[in-house]
């Protein structure tokens, strides 16, 4: 696997391209849960696109954040009965 900037090398090390977003889109999700062992696999800066790509996109990211506030923060989401 070739080195990236933020890689941690632990064997495996999941990634999802920012090109595969319409994948998520089209599954028509309102929020997903980012708190897992492979979070930051791909370091903090692999963390901030994925929460910069998802939020621009719309959609809710929880579980994980910039710091432990945003990360523990819960996902508030509004119903079709309000």
């Amino acid at each position: 696997m070739p080195r990236h900037a933020g890689f941690e090398p632990k064997g495996i090390n999941y990634r999802m391209s920012p090109g595969n977003l319409a994948c998520l889109l089209a599954a028509r999700l309102d929020c997903l849960t980012l708190a897992n062992n492979h979070v930051l696999d791909w370091g903090r800066e692999g963390l901030r696109e994925t929460l910069d790509v998802l939020r621009a996109a719309g959609l809710r990211p929880t579980g994980a954040g910039e710091d432990a506030d945003a990360a523990e923060a819960p996902a508030v989401l509004a119903t079709a009965d309000g």
